[in-house]
């Protein structure tokens, strides 16, 4: 038990830890004196302890924490039956006197059952003069590599990985932090790789083959492993990795300019606000601490290039948008759960004019099985009208994939060309009235989408992806089809001439009926959410 016991220990020194939901008044002494890692908290109970330990209030930072250990306590505990966070390796869950853990043992069984984590023990923590005892679990899941999270061996270090990266000759770059290579930017950190399709499952095997402590997150071009999207849209990986450029350590790095650019790119787009960036959105709240100086590297990087720019957040997407690096708005759309500045810059206030301009890409299966005719007649049968429709070519095709959706088409590899962008038809709602109700537009597509899929999908893998509104389906019409642009809006105008024509008792039964779907959906997403908050409240 005693080596069992120095095992843990030892996980607790050399591991960055968060806390969910522990109320006692001072975290455990094994953990006041680390040297490696971090300590948060989750949320902030008012616990008086050292300035290293980081409080913080919105709960669903656990699903977006870089840690290896989770203490759960209290509310934390029912985790074990709903919403288990399972990017930690290790958790500690606190053996005392709660109702939550009716809950939680019975998500332990299960868990157990399913052989998804593995006993460690139980071990005693000195807190106060007050003696804990936690139940210690592995996640099993994490002993081999878990989409793009890898750990690396400290006997072969980060120079061994770095000298296996050039002896094989694999294509890939640090896109960050790779000044100090090869140590790392700084304690408890990790690396970031970005590498090309054909040699990811090169560096996944050199990684099971020799897993460690040390953090490894692998970004392949075109794989869409984070949160469902590729890291960078495609065509700019790609450049990333072809413009690179030698680094310290023997890397391989990006070009002064990449560099800058695919670095703002991660700091206002997957880390929003957290990258402590200022803004000149009022109405949020910047991150003060933030882990890394983004704003003096960014600042760095731009007095070396001549770029006279302001370091705030508008800026810098502005930047981006005009060197064309900032994401298409049905990407930015997926990142708007976890980042409040996208929500606020692109999201919160409707500044377009919304006409009822609709576009349904219909994929490579759907024309293969001759149902894009079938699905169109659907589609006209709402009263909405085809403006214009085109096949794409192979160009086309890896265009439209590369562009939209943050390059995330089908979640199987072996199923990705069946589901590739091969058709896109451009529609207008002739029952909207011109500068329409946004909500009523985003329900009728949606109902359209929804009733496509219902009928012509026959698995997880849908035929047909479609926007939600008009700003969506004007870039989505720059994107594929440029220059048919001013036919379009032509065609357009001509549909709408024919609109006034339209009897509005029947434009208002089909206004009534999308109002009662909007509604409809918008319940069942609340009873979803409230049903969450039952479980782990």
């Amino acid at each position: 038990m005693k080596d069992k016991k120095s095992n843990i220990i030892d996980i607790l020194n050399r591991s960055s830890v968060v806390f969910y939901d522990y109320q006692d008044n001072s975290i455990p002494e094994a953990l006041i004196n680390k040297k490696i890692g971090k300590i948060d908290m989750l949320p902030w109970m008012g616990i008086d302890t050292e300035e290293s330990v980081k409080f913080f209030l919105n709960t669903g930072a656990l699903y977006l924490h870089d840690a290896e250990v989770c203490f759960l306590d209290n509310r934390g505990l029912k985790l074990m039956m709903a919403g288990f966070p399972d990017q930690y390796q290790y958790f500690f869950l606190r053996l005392a006197l709660r109702k939550s853990w009716a809950l939680a043992f019975l998500g332990l069984m299960r868990r157990i059952l399913k052989r998804q984590v593995k006993l460690l023990g139980i071990i005693a923590l000195n807190s106060l003069n007050k003696n804990q005892k936690w139940l210690v679990i592995e996640n099993v899941k994490l002993k081999s590599i878990n989409g793009s999270k890898g750990r690396l061996s400290g006997v072969i270090g980060i120079q061994g990985f770095l000298d296996f990266l050039r002896k094989e000759k694999i294509k890939y770059v640090v896109p960050r932090f790779y000044e100090k290579l090869p140590h790392l930017y700084r304690k408890g950190g990790d690396i970031d790789i970005l590498v090309a399709d054909e040699d990811e499952i090169k560096i996944k095997n050199f990684l099971n083959k020799h897993p460690g402590r040390i953090r490894i997150d692998i970004w392949s071009v075109s794989t869409p492993n984070y949160r469902q999207m590729t890291y960078y849209p495609p065509h700019l990986a790609r450049n990333i990795i072809n413009n690179s450029i030698d680094g310290p350590g023997g890397s391989k790095i990006p070009n002064l300019k990449e560099a800058f650019l695919s670095f703002a790119y991660h700091a206002l787009y997957h880390k929003g606000l957290s990258s402590g960036i200022p803004s000149t959105i009022t109405n949020i709240k910047v991150n003060l601490n933030p882990e890394n100086d983004y704003v003096g590297i960014l600042s760095s990087m731009a007095k070396k290039l001549g770029i006279d720019i302001v370091i705030n957040m508008e800026s810098l997407d502005e930047y981006l948008h005009k060197e064309g690096w900032r994401p298409k708005l049905d990407t930015l759309k997926r990142f708007v759960l976890e980042n409040e500045w996208i929500l606020q810059r692109f999201f919160a206030h409707k500044n377009w004019d919304e006409i009822g301009l609709g576009f349904f890409v219909f994929k490579e299966k759907a024309v293969n099985l001759n149902l894009v005719e079938k699905m169109i007649k659907v589609i006209e049968n709402e009263h909405f009208v085809v403006i214009y429709k085109k096949k794409f070519n192979l160009k086309e095709k890896i265009h439209a994939s590369e562009q939209l959706r943050g390059g995330f088409w089908s979640g199987k590899e072996d199923l990705k060309q069946e589901f590739l962008p091969a058709l896109g038809v451009v529609v207008i709602d002739t029952l909207l009235k011109e500068r329409g109700d946004y909500d009523i537009a985003d329900a009728r597509l949606r109902k359209i989408k929804d009733k496509l899929r219902s009928r012509f999908d026959s698995g997880k893998e849908s035929l047909v992806h479609a926007t939600d509104n008009t700003y969506e389906s004007l870039e989505y019409i720059k994107i594929c089809f440029p220059d048919k642009i001013n036919e379009i809006k032509n065609e357009i105008k001509n549909i709408k001439i024919f609109n006034g024509f339209l009897s509005s008792i029947k434009r208002r039964i089909v206004i009534y009926k999308a109002k009662m779907y909007y509604y409809k959906n918008i319940t069942k997403i609340k009873l979803r959410d409230a049903f969450i908050r039952l479980i782990v409240n």
